[in-house]
């Protein structure tokens, strides 16, 4: 009888420790840590651009695997809608500035303000809007931009990054201030517009410091303007057009977006592995053969920066709507 109590004394021990066991198991699989498996990061540019590259880069940097995914089309709208409208659960982000999110909706583009409703994660990198042209025109200057435009109405043709684009509307105010008759073409990004560019398609591209770099350096591109307040530390020997007497001026930010609604712990956690890869002396390197400044800032900067940005250029942009209405 003795033994027979020992046995069961033995037995329950064992089933509790089972079941111990059992719950534990659970429990420490309902708390693996985001994330479980790699993550998609959709770049909504065709591959070559400073967007495609950037994100290739930075995932030298992170602590979980991070796949960027291609998905061009309607100048970044397509791949941005694709994670707008996926799941909240981090496993799909987005690499895009913010700005050019922001002209889609004022442009009437977009019926939602995407830049709003994604969940920001963080702007990674500030770059600069540039004007360029072949070193086939000869042009040097904006000056020679506007003689040769005025005297030759509708020759004058200038790639931009997406007719819904902030560049695009840069552009136009450009055209507007300059008094010029320069028709604006669309491409899907910065690769299609400088093959368009250095195949004499076009004579003018509207592109970013990250993006020209490399044909600047072999002398076939020649940067003739930057949309900023400052000159680029960069591009130090290019005026801005502030100081050509233009007003628009604006930063580019690069930043990371997911889906709405992400809950704070997966935020934090994609907060914390960006920011740690930014200031990483790996990617500074990298970016500075971009011509890209590793800048983190966080949600919360990200957003009040862009509400400041909303601001400056609503005008803008429902200005450019009241013209083409009277087309």
């Amino acid at each position: 009888m003795k033994a027979f109590k020992t046995w069961l004394w033995v037995m329950a021990l064992t089933m509790s420790l089972g079941v111990a066991h059992i719950i534990s198991a659970n429990s420490a699989e309902a708390k693996t840590p985001f994330p479980k498996e790699p993550v998609q990061c959709i770049v909504p540019w065709p591959a070559g651009g400073a967007a495609d590259i950037l994100t290739r880069a930075i995932t030298k940097y992170l602590d979980f695997t991070l796949v960027p995914i291609n998905m061009p089309g309607a100048g970044g709208l397509i791949g941005s809608q694709e994670v707008f409208n996926s799941k909240p659960d981090g496993y799909k982000l987005l690499s895009n500035n913010p700005v050019n999110l922001m002209a889609a909706y004022m442009s009437g583009a977009l019926e939602k303000p995407l830049y709003k409703e994604l969940t920001t994660i963080g702007y990674l990198v500030e770059d600069v809007i540039l004007i360029t042209t072949s070193k086939k025109t000869g042009w040097k200057n904006w000056s020679d931009v506007v003689k040769f435009a005025k005297a030759n109405p509708k020759a004058v043709k200038v790639g931009v990054p997406g007719a819904a684009s902030f560049s695009a509307a840069c552009v136009l105010v450009l055209i507007k201030e300059a008094g010029v008759d320069i028709t604006p073409v669309p491409y899907q990004g910065g690769a299609q517009t400088r093959t368009a560019l250095l195949g004499n398609h076009i004579q003018l591209e509207v592109t970013t410091g990250g993006d020209a770099r490399g044909a600047v350096d072999s002398g076939d591109v020649i940067p003739i303007g930057v949309i900023a307040n400052e000159r680029s530390r960069f591009y130090p020997k290019v005026p801005t057009y502030k100081e050509l007497g233009i007003n628009v001026a604006s930063g580019l930010p690069r930043a990371i977006f997911g889906p709405p609604g992400m809950d704070k712990e997966t935020l934090d956690y994609l907060v914390a592995a960006f920011k740690k890869a930014t200031n990483n002396p790996g990617f500074a390197k990298d970016c500075e053969k971009l011509s890209l400044d590793p800048k983190f800032r966080g949600p919360d900067y990200t957003v009040k920066w862009v509400s400041e940005q909303e601001k400056l250029f609503q005008p803008i942009f429902d200005a450019i709507k009241a013209e083409q209405k009277k087309k």
